[in-house]
């Protein structure tokens, strides 16, 4: 957990970047075999539903089970995910040129960190298990002759028809690339602090190289465009 914090910290938006293409990963390449095996399970599709509408009725539930199991757990807290407000931290200015609601979002930013990494990885984890534990118990219902399709009707802006409609199709597939993309969170974390290190380095290299790639395409588009505007403008100020 220590090499994964290390990699928070010294590459926070690269690190972020490489989680979430390994999760869009994951999901794409699930739902690839699941529908070329032809999957269809309507009661995991139904299930799948429950469990993306009950998202943020869940949140404050599974916050406070958060700070529960923080506390009463405390190696929960090991990974530290403050290092993630890094990219939203811009420099201080001077204070002459801070406004006041500058100075107090600046304050904000930086007291969120405290609770994000007290709370950020038990929040994760608990919603995660209360993520994965809704949609079986909605698909064990359903596989039991609940008619969560009615219960579904009753929900605002949710119809018998649009119910039906979001439980066919491909819906068995997204449903089961869904869940294998939360189970294999563990999995993707633990190759994160092995290999995250290694992986937004290469990244980084790419970024670089690709920065000083179009800075060269700029500078060669300058030479053949020798009236173009070396500088941005303010808005409304006369031309140079």
């Amino acid at each position: 957990m220590d090499r994964l914090n290390s990699t928070l910290v010294d590459y926070p938006v690269t690190s972020f970047t490489l989680y979430t293409a390994s999760s869009l990963g994951t999901f794409g390449v699930g739902f690839a075999l699941l529908s070329a095996a032809g999957f269809d399970v309507p009661a995991l599709a139904l299930g799948g539903l429950v469990g993306r509408l009950s998202k943020r009725p869940r949140a404050p539930l599974d916050l406070m089970l958060a700070a529960t199991l923080s506390h009463a757990v405390p190696s929960t807290n090991a990974l530290k995910l403050g290092p993630l407000l890094a990219p939203v931290q811009a420099e201080p200015k001077p204070d002459a040129e801070i406004t006041p609601l500058e100075r107090r979002i600046y304050a904000a930013i930086q007291w969120a960190e405290g609770p994000i990494n007290q709370y950020g990885a038990p929040y994760m984890l608990v919603h995660w298990a209360s993520g994965l534990t809704t949609v079986s118990i909605a698909t064990a219902c359903v596989h039991s002759g609940v008619d969560v399709v009615a219960l579904l009707g009753r929900l605002p802006f949710m119809g018998d028809t649009a119910s039906l409609q979001l439980v066919t199709g491909s819906a068995s597939c997204i449903a089961g690339a869904a869940c294998l993309n939360s189970l294999s969170l563990p999995a993707r974390l633990y190759l994160m602090s092995w290999y995250g290190r290694a992986g937004c380095v290469e990244l980084e290299r790419w970024r670089a190289v690709a920065i000083r790639r179009l800075r060269v395409e700029y500078r060669q588009f300058l030479r053949r465009n020798p009236d173009t505007p070396r500088r941005l403008q303010d808005a409304g100020a006369p031309p140079s």
